[in-house]
């Protein structure tokens, strides 16, 4: 299963959390491996195309050394879909970089096993900011508000098109999950129930 959210959402957290109660194999997405990332946020026109080949690259190599079969582990769990790659790229490319990197992508993505289920955290647009202060990750300090609304749409987009899988959208605008046990526990709880393939929604 993977969680997955805009930048600020809480993916990390909670894939850790999870996996830490549930006895779950972890997958942590290692961002910080990119050297263009922050050469990006500084000038994103510049450095757009090396940064979302370096995430393609990356995130196809580590799933496909890291998924498998673990003895000691019940799921295991991911705090990204193979598919960020292209909500990201859709986004931060031009029209004609964007038509290379969609040539890899769709090459890779036969080679991606398929999820049981996607936790989408959904929170508004102020809220995410709030989270990115809150973790202090000196190149985040510039992220606009305008580059987190795109990205919520094109995750809308991506989790439309998720037919055939079970996709819950968690509300947590105005909640937490780690101070608030009640809501972290109505959230670990989905892992032990039967989802119908499409979206569905968890409120509190």
């Amino acid at each position: 299963m993977v969680v997955e959210g805009v930048i600020g959402a809480g993916k990390t957290t909670l894939s850790k959390m999870l996996a830490n109660d549930l006895n779950g194999k972890l997958i942590l997405e290692e961002f910080a491996t990119n050297s263009f990332l922050e050469r990006f946020y500084k000038d994103p026109g510049r450095y757009a195309f090396p940064v979302e080949v370096g995430f393609l690259a990356e995130r196809f190599r580590q799933i496909e050394a890291e998924f498998g079969p673990d003895l000691f582990s019940e799921f295991t769990i991911s705090d990204y879909h193979f598919a960020k790659s292209n909500i990201f790229a859709r986004i931060n490319l031009s029209p004609e970089h964007y038509q290379i990197f969609r040539s890899l992508f769709d090459i890779f993505i036969e080679r991606i096993p398929k999820n049981d289920l996607i936790i989408y955290l959904e929170n508004s647009v102020d809220g995410l900011l709030d989270n990115i202060k809150k973790r202090s990750r000196e190149m985040e300090n510039s992220i606009p508000q305008e580059y987190l609304n795109k990205l919520q749409k094109g995750y809308n987009e991506f989790l439309l098109g998720q037919k055939d899988i079970p996709v819950v959208v968690v509300d947590m605008n105005g909640h937490d999950f780690v101070r608030d046990a009640g809501v972290y526990a109505q959230i670990k709880n989905l892992l032990n129930l039967p989802h119908p393939t499409g979206i569905s929604e968890l409120r509190f």
